[in-house]
C-alpha cells in the first residue's frame, strides 16, 4: 500500500484536486482516510463515451477559438459566444501532470488548490468572459434544465471551485456561468451506428465565498490527529458500519 499522502502538520504545500475537495464535502471523515492514511474507497468506472465526446468538443472549439467565431452549435441556440484564447488554455485543460490545470497556492491553508477546466467563452462586443463547462446525458429530449439532485449540486460547485480558480489566475470570469449539454437522443427510429446530438446551454449563476472557508476546514482536518465523523449520507461508511457490525 502506497505511503500517505499528508502528514500532520506537514510544511510542504499540500497539493489537492478539485475533485478532492468535493470528495471532502461529500464526507470529511474517507477524504481522510484517503489522503491521511491512503486507505481509498473503491473508484467507479470511467466514463469513456462522455470523456471521447469531451475530446471531440475540444477539438471543434479549438478551431473556433483560433478564428474568433461562433461554433454552429452554440449559433443554432441563439448565442454569440466565441472561444477565449488564452495562451494557457491548453495547459488549464489537462488533468494530468505537476503543473496542469489552473492552480492556486492558498497561502492561509497551505494548500496548493488546482482543477482542470473544459473551456472559456466570451462575448466581443461587450467583453464579457464566462466559463463553460461540457455535460453529456442521454434523455428522450435535450436537457434544458438542471435538476436538485445531489450530483447536479457537485456540478454547480464545481463550476463555483473553477471560477474561484480562474479568478486567482488573472481570468476575471463573469458570475453567470453555463454548463454547454450533448443530450445523446435515445427515442429515434433507427440507431445506424452512431449518436445522434442535441446541444443545450443551462445557465449558472456561480458563488465563490465558500471555497476559501472550505480549504481552511480541509487543512484543520488534515492536522486533526481524530477522524472527522462519518457523513450521514456516505454509502462507503453505511457498508463499512453494517460489515462491522456483523463481527
Amino acid at each position: 500500500m502506497p505511503g500517505p499522502a499528508y502528514t500532520l502538520n506537514q510544511a510542504e504545500p499540500f497539493k489537492m484536486s478539485r475533485a478532492k475537495l468535493q470528495d471532502f464535502l461529500d464526507c470529511a471523515r474517507c477524504f481522510i482516510l484517503d489522503r491521511r492514511y491512503a486507505i481509498t474507497p473503491a473508484s467507479m468506472p470511467s466514463f469513456t463515451i462522455n470523456k471521447a465526446i469531451d475530446e471531440y468538443l475540444k477539438v471543434e472549439f479549438d478551431e473556433h477559438r483560433a478564428t474568433q467565431t461562433v461554433h454552429p452549435a452554440v449559433a443554432s441556440l441563439g448565442k454569440e459566444f466565441v472561444p477565449f484564447a488564452h495562451d494557457k488554455i491548453d495547459m488549464w485543460r489537462k488533468s494530468q501532470g505537476n503543473n496542469a490545470g489552473v492552480r492556486v497556492l492558498h497561502h492561509a491553508s497551505n494548500i496548493e488548490f488546482f482543477g482542470a477546466i473544459d473551456d472559456i467563452w466570451w462575448l466581443p462586443n461587450t467583453g464579457e468572459i464566462f466559463l463553460v463547462d461540457y455535460k453529456t446525458t442521454a434523455r428522450d429530449v435535450a436537457l434544458t434544465e438542471l435538476g436538485e439532485a445531489e450530483y447536479q449540486n457537485a456540478y454547480r460547485r464545481q463550476l463555483d471551485m473553477y471560477q474561484w480558480l480562474l479568478r486567482h489566475n488573472g481570468v476575471p470570469v463573469e458570475d453567470r456561468a453555463y454548463f454547454f449539454y450533448a443530450t445523446v437522443i435515445k427515442k429515434l427510429p433507427s440507431f445506424e451506428m452512431s449518436l445522434h446530438l442535441e446541444p443545450s446551454l443551462i445557465e449558472y449563476e456561480g458563488s465563490t465565498e465558500w471555497v476559501e472557508l472550505k480549504l481552511l476546514e480541509v487543512r484543520a482536518a488534515l492536522d486533526n490527529p481524530r477522524l472527522p465523523e462519518p457523513s450521514s449520507s456516505c454509502e462507503n461508511c453505511k457498508f463499512v458500519d453494517a460489515a462491522s457490525s456483523l463481527e
